[in-house]
């Protein structure tokens, strides 16, 4: 829905940090960045809505969600939420996993942190944002490009950080109760709760949260396809909904963080959730995915200590731990038919990935900041593969086959940043940053089930970053260059996905090199920020189609380079009655090979959004967002390069607050109604694989 804008922010730091500062850190800076300098600076921030900003870090744009803003979701996910986000588009792939896709940058390629801690340091180096809970989040940042080194290993086109435990203190009072409500036409329904609880003890305080949702869902809505020329109705329908798209989803967390008078701090996230789901086949497929998820389990836990900033010696600095253990189970079954009775193929998978973080920060002089990183990953998967007698391996009696597999991965990351009182000595600029850092990366498998081993892989990555403020025009420039390199997953390198894949041993790192520069312009009624971005991605890893004795497979190789350029743009204000905010991305994305010039998949040269806010009469408001993705390519396993057209969709929204009683918890009720593709337009997520059409929700959250 259309995110409303409430007010334009530019400040301009150049006051004398006095010594009640040394123990704050400013809200520019990412948790890995430079943390105090002799200046405060404060980069100007765009602020779509309550909560809502978008800004420079280390000369690359970043957007901050607050999950407070997220406009009538009740308990959303990581997908969700960036499905409404600015600049960010996101897909669902043929397992029916949820991917994001920043600047041309795909999933792989695109770090998610929680706490500091990589969740996608794992079998596949991904994670599906649809199953990420929201619930324990204070907020989402979204790095647009490479701000730091310091984010750990295979961070080529980006990072969502999604901090839980960062905002948990007593710098603020605790959240009231919460009680989220939400169905749809189709008969979803959402429910969901949480609460804090500040507890003091004389020398230090306590802030707790916990709470748990469920995610009820029988099956998405099917778009218009009058008209469409290919696609095969016994895998789209099951009656008025889309085959094989029901999901039930249950998720809990409980969060704490306990803070010294002397600044010392420590702090533990756990979260579970349990999914059963189908996967909804392609529907222009010979042979799709018949596949269901009976169970799908995860279980995190972050146990992190530090402290705030605090003199030393030498001047002042802060460091932080972390130890993140990410487990999970899963179990895959596959189907001779669309009816889902006969189940030919089995897999279980069970994943556990260790992260060890360790981080540190401190002044060198009055002016100068070193930062350091160290991050440890140990990823181990056992997988349990069945092969029936009528599955993949026709002719063949049922065999259960174990397959162990362990990677050890680690990044070792410096930066150094500095202020100078102006650009090179640009009379017309004013407090300017600049950063330098480098990290050197490593990855090895020393298990590897029956298949060989991979040779360990070794490759380094580094970053310049700039940033200065022209009062006189209003405006902040920023830019960066940067190179990093990402090692394949296990799952890149040997998963055949109950033989649809052919495993690839010989697989080596993807290196990305790139920069980006651009401006933001803050007036009255009107703010814009800019972005130019050049990327090279060499040796990229892409699926190419091979014949083979037991038919049509799929393989992973290193193929070619991708190059990515193109403009995006962010603009907010407001025209009387009327707030809006507009993005616009325009990109020309290339795959160079043997073959020539080629469009790689899933890149549209055009893509933006439109949203416009207004309140209408007792204090109502009508949101209403219009979203434009251009036409889009992708390989047709029997046709090859195919075209995806140019889509246009619609959304409305209406809102309001209204109090029950004057305190007291559960006192207001903040309620809504919405229609999403309003227009029921056929919008393809993939190849065969459409969104879902026209749905009505309504949403309610008692506070």
């Amino acid at each position: 829905m259309a995110l409303a804008v409430s007010s334009v922010i530019a400040v301009v730091g150049g006051s004398m940090l006095t010594q009640d500062l040394c123990a704050q850190e400013p809200d520019s800076i990412v948790s890995d960045s430079v943390g105090v300098f002799s200046r405060v600076f404060l980069m100007e921030e765009l602020r779509v809505s309550t909560g809502q900003k978008v800004r420079a870090v280390g000369g690359v744009g970043v957007l901050e969600i607050s999950v407070d803003s997220i406009g009538g979701l009740p308990v959303p996910t990581l997908e969700q939420a960036l499905r409404k986000s600015p600049l960010v588009r996101v897909r669902k792939n043929s397992r029916g996993e949820a991917q994001p896709n920043l600047r041309g940058g795909r999933d792989r390629q695109v770090a998610i942190l929680m706490d500091g801690i990589p969740l996608t340091l794992g079998w596949d180096h991904r994670t599906d944002l649809s199953i990420i809970p929201l619930t324990s989040a204070e907020s989402v940042s979204i790095n647009r490009g490479l701000s730091s080194v310091l984010q750990g290993p295979n961070v080529l086109a980006g990072a969502i950080e999604i901090d839980v435990s960062g905002g948990a203190s007593g710098e603020r009072l605790p959240k009231p109760v919460t009680l989220d409500l939400g169905m749809d036409h189709v008969g979803s329904k959402v429910i969901g709760s949480s609460g804090e609880r500040l507890l003091d003890f004389g020398n230090g305080e306590l802030f707790v949260k916990m709470g748990a949702g469920i995610r009820m869902r029988p099956g998405s809505s099917v778009p218009d396809f009058e008209g469409h020329p290919r696609f095969r109705a016994e895998m789209l329908y099951d009656g008025n909904l889309r085959l094989n798209s029901d999901s039930k989803h249950f998720d809990g967390f409980l969060s704490a963080k306990y803070t010294s008078q002397g600044g010392r701090w420590a702090s533990v996230v756990a979260s579970g959730s349990d999914l059963s789901r189908g996967v909804s086949p392609e529907i222009h497929e010979q042979d799709p995915r018949l596949w269901r998820y009976p169970s799908q389990r995860r279980g995190i836990l972050i146990v992190s200590s530090g402290s705030t900033r605090r003199k030393t010696r030498w001047g002042s600095g802060e460091v932080r731990m972390s130890m993140g253990l990410d487990r999970g189970t899963f179990q895959i079954s596959q189907y001779g038919t669309a009816r889902y009775k006969q189940e030919i193929g089995r897999e279980n998978g069970r994943d556990q990935t260790i992260t060890l973080r360790a981080t540190g920060k401190h002044s060198v002089g009055a002016k100068t900041e070193y930062s350091t990183a160290l991050t440890y990953g140990d990823i181990s998967h056992s997988e349990s593969v069945l092969k029936g007698t009528t599955g993949y391996l026709v002719g063949r009696q049922s065999i259960s086959q174990v397959n162990n597999y362990r990677q050890r991965i680690w990044s070792f990351g410096n930066e150094l940043e500095r202020t100078f009182d102006s650009f090179l000595g640009w009379d017309a600029s004013d407090v300017t940053l600049a950063s330098i850092g480098m990290t050197f990366e490593g990855a090895d498998t020393p298990k590897s089930g029956n298949k060989p081993a991979v040779k360990r892989l070794e490759d380094w990555g580094g970053r310049v970053g700039i940033s200065t403020y022209l009062p006189s025009a209003s405006l902040r420039l920023h830019g960066g260059v940067s190179r990093r390199a990402r090692f394949p997953s296990l799952r890149e390198f040997y998963s055949d996905a109950l033989g649809r894949f052919l495993a690839n041993p010989e697989l080596k790192a993807e290196t990305l090199t790139g920069s980006e520069f651009g401006f933001t312009w803050s007036r009255p009624s009107l703010s814009l920020q800019t972005v130019g971005f050049y990327q090279i991605l060499h040796d990229a890893i892409v699926r190419i189609n091979v014949d083979t004795f037991a038919g049509k497979k799929r393989k992973r190789v290193n193929k070619d380079r991708i190059k990515s350029t193109g403009i995006e743009m962010v603009s907010i204000g407001s025209v009387g009655r009327f707030d809006y905010t507009g993005d616009l991305t325009v990109q020309s994305v290339w795959q160079y090979g043997g073959v020539g010039k080629t469009r790689p998949e899933y890149e549209p040269s055009v893509f933006g959004r439109m949203g416009v806010s207004s309140e209408l009469f007792r204090q109502f408001i009508l949101e209403g967002e219009y979203r434009y993705k251009g036409t889009q390519f992708c390989i047709d396993p029997e046709l090859g390069m195919q075209e995806l057209p140019s889509t246009n969709e619609l959304g409305l929204k209406l809102k309001k607050l209204f109090q029950l009683r004057d305190s007291g918890s559960l006192g207001n009720l903040d309620s809504s109604i919405a229609v999403s593709n309003l227009g029921n337009v056929l919008i393809f997520d993939q190849c065969g694989l459409p969104q879902s059409g026209r749905t009505v929700e309504l949403q309610v959250r008692l506070f």
